[in-house]
C-alpha cells in the first residue's frame, strides 16, 4: 500500500548582504489604506528591510522553480509586497511579514512570504496560490466594509497558514469579538473571524532571550549567507484535490487533507468527494468544516481499521520527517486561535473540543542548514497540498507554535 519515494538534494544560491537587515524603510501602502493615527501601532519599529527580504525571496523562488510543482514561479516575477503585522499581548503592532505576489506577465501564479522580524528571520511560506492581499482586492464585499472604516485596514499575519486583515467590528457581525476589542481579524483565504486579541501573536515571542540575541547579532555581523539542505525526502504520486469542488457546502479541510493521504495509499488518482464526505461524517466535522483533533484518529480507524491514526503535539517536526521518510503523507494542521497555550498541552486529550483552523497534506520536506536564520535548530521546509488545489511550502522552525501533526499509517 506504500508508494515510491524519491530523494533530491539541492543547494540554494548565495543571497546578498544582510548587514542592512535591521534598517527601517518607508512603509508600503495597503491597496486599501493602512490604519492611521493609531498610537499603539509600532510603525517605526525595527524590521528586516524590504530590500533584504526581496533578496531572500528571489533566492528561494529560484531554488523552488527547479521543482515541478513550483516551475511557474520566477524570481523576475516578484511584484510589490505588502507588509503584514503581528499583534503582541500588549496590543502593540509589529512588522511581521513581507508578502510578495509572483506574476508571469499579468497573471498571478503564486506568492512568497518573508519574515520581517529581525529576531525571527527567514521564509514563512511559498505558494502557488494567489497572495492574501490579492484575495482582498477581489473581495468586493470586504473591500466596501473596509472603505467605510474610519481608520482603513491593516494586514495581519497569524501563522504560516493564515494571513488576514483587521477591520472594525462595526463592519463585521461578531458579537463575541465585539465584547473583547473593537476590531476583529478576518482570514483572507478561509474566511474565519476572531477577536484580534486571539490571533497574531509574534512567533518570535516564544524564543529565549539568548536565541533572540544570537539572531540579532548574526544578522548585524554577517556579510552574506547561503541556504544548504541537510536532507530532503519526497513522496511521489500524492493526489492534489480541490475540496471546493465537492459540493456547495464545505466538506472541511481535515477530511479533505486526510482523504489525499488515504487516496495515495489506495492508489486513487481522481478526486474522491465521496471519501471526503465519509470522513467528514466519521470525524464529526461540524457545519463550518471544523474538526477536533481527538475525533481525527477515531474517524480514520472507523473508516478502515487497518489504518493506524495518531496526533503528535510534541516532537512534531521529527514526526513529519519520520512519516515522510516512511512513505506516509501526513496531515499538518494549524490552530486559528492563538489563545491556546501550548505550555498547557501535555497530551492530545488536552485538545478535546478545540478544533483546528486549517489542515493540509504534507508529502515532502527539506531540512535546512541555515544557522543564520535559526541558531538553535534547522528550519524544516514542508511541501503540502492545501485542499484547494494549490501547493504550499511551509517553514516550521523551532519557534513555530500552535501546529499539530496528524499521521495515517497503513
Amino acid at each position: 500500500m506504500s508508494g515510491n519515494t524519491s530523494k533530491r538534494r539541492t543547494v540554494l544560491k548565495r543571497i546578498g548582504a544582510l548587514s542592512t537587515a535591521l534598517a527601517t524603510p518607508a512603509m508600503t501602502g495597503s491597496a486599501l489604506g493602512m490604519a492611521k493615527n493609531n498610537s499603539s501601532a509600532a510603525e517605526r519599529s525595527d524590521r528586516i528591510s524590504e530590500t533584504v527580504a526581496r533578496q531572500i525571496a528571489k533566492s528561494r523562488i529560484e531554488h523552488n522553480s527547479t521543482r515541478e510543482q513550483f516551475s511557474d514561479l520566477s524570481p523576475e516575477g516578484l511584484a510589490q509586497p505588502e507588509l503584514f503585522y503581528s499583534v503582541s499581548e500588549a496590543g502593540m503592532y509589529r512588522p511581521a511579514a513581507w508578502v510578495y505576489p509572483i506574476r508571469t506577465g499579468r497573471e498571478e501564479v503564486g506568492h512568497i512570504a518573508i519574515s520581517a522580524q529581525p529576531d525571527s528571520p527567514g521564509i514563512i511560506r511559498c505558494s502557488t496560490g494567489i497572495a492574501p492581499q490579492t484575495r482582498l482586492q477581489r473581495n468586493g464585499t470586504l473591500q466596501s466594509k473596509i472603505r467605510r472604516a474610519e481608520d482603513g485596514a491593516r494586514f495581519i499575519y497569524n501563522n504560516p497558514m493564515s494571513f488576514g486583515v483587521e477591520v472594525s467590528m462595526t463592519n463585521v457581525a461578531d458579537v463575541e469579538a465585539a465584547k473583547k476589542r473593537k476590531t476583529i481579524f478576518v482570514d483572507l483565504k478561509h474566511g474565519l473571524t476572531a477577536s484580534i486579541n486571539d490571533v497574531a501573536k509574534p512567533e518570535s515571542a516564544t524564543q529565549t532571550n539568548r536565541a533572540s540575541t544570537v539572531n540579532q547579532t548574526t544578522l548585524e555581523e554577517v556579510d552574506e549567507t547561503s541556504f544548504s539542505p541537510l536532507s530532503t525526502e519526497s513522496i511521489s504520486g500524492v493526489p492534489n484535490w480541490d475540496a471546493n469542488l465537492c459540493g456547495s457546502d464545505w466538506v472541511g479541510c481535515t477530511p479533505a487533507a486526510s482523504s489525499m493521504c488515504i487516496g495515495y495509499h489506495e492508489n486513487t488518482s481522481s478526486r474522491d468527494c465521496d471519501l471526503m464526505w465519509e470522513l467528514n461524517d466519521l470525524m464529526g466535522t461540524n457545519s463550518d468544516g471544523e474538526t477536533v483533533p481527538t475525533d481525527f484518529d477515531d474517524g480514520i480507524e472507523d473508516y478502515d481499521s487497518s489504518y493506524s491514526a495518531s496526533n503528535t503535539v510534541w516532537g512534531r517536526r521529527s514526526e513529519v520527517k519520520n512519516q515522510i521518510d516512511s512513505g506516509n503523507p501526513c496531515v499538518l494542521s494549524h490552530w486559528f486561535n492563538s489563545s491556546l497555550d501550548k505550555s498547557e498541552i501535555d497530551d492530545v486529550e488536552d485538545l478535546k473540543n478545540i478544533a483546528v483552523g486549517h489542515s493540509e497534506t504534507a508529502y515532502e520536506y527539506e531540512e535546512g542548514d541555515d544557522p543564520v536564520w535559526n541558531p538553535t535548530e534547522p528550519p524544516l521546509y514542508v511541501t503540502t497540498h492545501d485542499t484547494y488545489g494549490d501547493v504550499n511550502e511551509i517553514t516550521l522552525k523551532s519557534t513555530t507554535v500552535l501546529f499539530l501533526v496528524q499521521s495515517i499509517e497503513p
